[in-house]
C-alpha cells in the first residue's frame, strides 16, 4: 500500500517518472488494483457469469489516471490533482483523504474510459433482426442511406431511352463497324487475322470503323435529346453504346465470321 510520503512526492515532481522506484511501484499498484475493479464493476458479465473487462497493465492504468487528473477540471477551474491534495487540510487521515479522493475520481477515469472504448451495454450489430421474427429486416435496411433517389431515376430512363433506339443504331451501323465493336469487346486487334478476314479490309480500315460507330452512336443520342446538355447527352450515349454492345455480343454468338 501506498504512503502518504509516496502521494506527496508525486506531488512535488509532477509526474511518477520522476519519483523513486518505491513510489513508483506503490502508486501503480494502487491505481491499477482500483481501476481493474471499477472496470470489473462497470461493464456486464458474460452469459457464464465470466468477467468480461479488458486487460491493462498497470503502467496503462496510471497513465489514464494520470492524464485524467493533470487536463480535468472541477466545476469551480480548479484541476483535479490540485483539488486532491486540498483534501488533506480537511479533517480525517491525511492519507486516508487523498486515497478516498482517488477512488472518487478514478470512477470517473473509468467510466470516460469505457465510454470512448466500449460499446453501449444496448448495442446490437446492423445485421441482427430487430424483431424476433424469422423475415424481420436487420436494423441496417432500416436505416437511411445516401441513396439519390432522382439520380436513380434519371439512370433508368436513360437506360429505357438507350433500349427504344439500340435497334435503329445497329441499322444505321456498316458490317465492318459490327465487326470492329464486337472483336474490341472480345479482347481482339485489329490486326487479328480472322478478323481481318471477316471485315475483309485492312486493319487501318477496321481500326477506324470503332470510332465511326462510336461517333454513330453520339449522333443518335444528340437526335433523341436535341434540347439536353452535355452531361445528359454523354450518359445517354454510354448506356446507349451499352445496349447495342450488348446486342452485338448475342449478335456475334450466332453469326459465322
Amino acid at each position: 500500500m501506498p504512503l502518504i510520503d509516496h502521494w506527496m512526492e508525486w506531488k512535488r515532481t509532477c509526474a511518477l517518472d520522476l519519483c523513486g522506484t518505491d513510489a513508483q511501484s506503490e502508486l501503480k499498484a494502487y491505481v491499477h488494483g482500483r481501476f481493474q475493479r471499477y472496470t470489473s464493476g462497470y461493464l456486464p458479465k458474460t452469459a457464464t457469469g465470466a468477467d468480461c473487462a479488458p486487460a491493462i497493465e498497470p503502467r496503462e492504468a496510471w497513465h489514464w489516471f494520470e492524464t485524467y487528473f493533470q487536463l480535468s477540471r472541477n466545476r469551480s477551474g480548479k484541476r483535479y490533482k490540485d483539488w486532491l491534495f486540498a483534501r488533506i487540510n480537511s479533517s480525517g487521515p491525511a492519507l486516508e483523504s487523498i486515497e478516498s479522493g482517488v477512488s472518487l475520481l478514478l470512477r470517473d477515469v473509468v467510466r470516460d474510459r469505457l465510454r470512448k472504448e466500449q460499446p453501449h451495454p444496448r448495442t446490437q450489430p446492423l445485421g441482427v433482426p430487430h424483431s424476433s421474427r424469422d423475415e424481420a429486416p436487420g436494423i441496417e435496411e432500416l436505416l437511411p442511406c445516401a441513396f439519390d433517389t432522382a439520380g436513380e431515376v434519371a439512370r433508368r430512363d436513360l437506360e429505357a431511352l438507350a433500349n427504344q433506339l439500340a435497334d435503329g443504331v445497329l441499322g444505321d451501323f456498316t458490317a465492318r463497324e459490327r465487326l470492329a465493336v464486337v472483336a474490341r469487346e472480345r479482347g481482339l486487334s485489329c490486326s487479328n487475322p480472322e478478323v481481318l478476314r471477316s471485315a475483309g479490309c485492312g486493319k487501318s480500315a477496321l481500326a477506324e470503323a470503332h470510332p465511326s460507330a462510336l461517333r454513330k452512336i453520339a449522333g443518335h443520342a444528340r437526335k433523341a435529346c436535341p434540347h439536353e446538355g452535355s452531361e445528359v447527352l454523354a450518359a445517354l450515349a454510354v448506356a446507349l453504346f451499352d445496349a447495342v454492345r450488348y446486342r452485338l455480343l448475342d449478335w456475334a454468338k450466332v453469326t459465322t465470321w
